[in-house]
């Protein structure tokens, strides 16, 4: 009897652990279509974009395209590099942002779900977490490919290699927030 009591809660177990990742699955596909384009339409994009700036001929020197400012001459160009990559910074940035948003919604209609079906929700706090790790991994990689592109900028425009280390810092404060808003907002929907 010992042996069936046992064997039928191992059974249960993993019904409940099936149906978790099931679940988990359908949620993660879920936030992956409401995230918009794939990983790899997005490399393709940056990659191109690099491809199309790297072959780009100037038309003007560098002498022609420079003014001077209280003295100090500023290039056109650095001027537009640093607002184009400002801009690409902050499109990867918002695109992370409107994962959580995403992710956060779907984890209320989750919680009043189970809520309702009074089932427990000790799970959706890490399920949602490690769903943003997958998710947080796109942004990684559009990051990667920017700055892998304004090094190449950089160099080119031999502009101060600090440029890509305050983005760095940036992002890396952008996407600790990021974790720590979807933990904060998850546990105040399950408490």
């Amino acid at each position: 009897m010992k042996k069936g009591l046992l064997f039928g809660f191992i059974l249960a177990v993993l019904l409940l652990l099936v149906f978790t990742l099931l679940n988990s699955n359908e949620s993660f596909q879920m936030v992956g279509k409401e995230a918009g384009k794939s990983v790899v339409e997005k490399e393709q994009n940056l990659k191109e974009k690099k491809v199309q700036k790297v072959t780009t001929p100037k038309v003007e020197t560098r002498v022609q395209n420079s003014t001077t400012i209280n003295g100090e001459t500023e290039s056109n160009e650095e001027k537009k590099l640093v607002e184009e990559s400002k801009a690409e910074f902050n499109r990867i940035t918002q695109e992370a942002e409107e994962n959580v948003t995403a992710l956060l919604g779907t984890a209320k209609k989750e919680v009043k779900v189970k809520k309702e079906d009074n089932m427990d929700l000790s799970i959706i706090p890490i399920k949602y977490e490690a769903i943003l790790k997958e998710k947080e991994k796109e942004a990684d990689s559009q990051f990667k490919v920017f700055l892998e592109r304004l090094e190449l900028d950089m160099h080119e425009n031999n502009l101060p290699a600090s440029m890509d280390e305050e983005y760095k810092r940036e992002y890396k404060q952008k996407k600790l927030d990021r974790l720590l808003r979807l933990k904060e907002e998850i546990n105040k929907l399950v408490m």
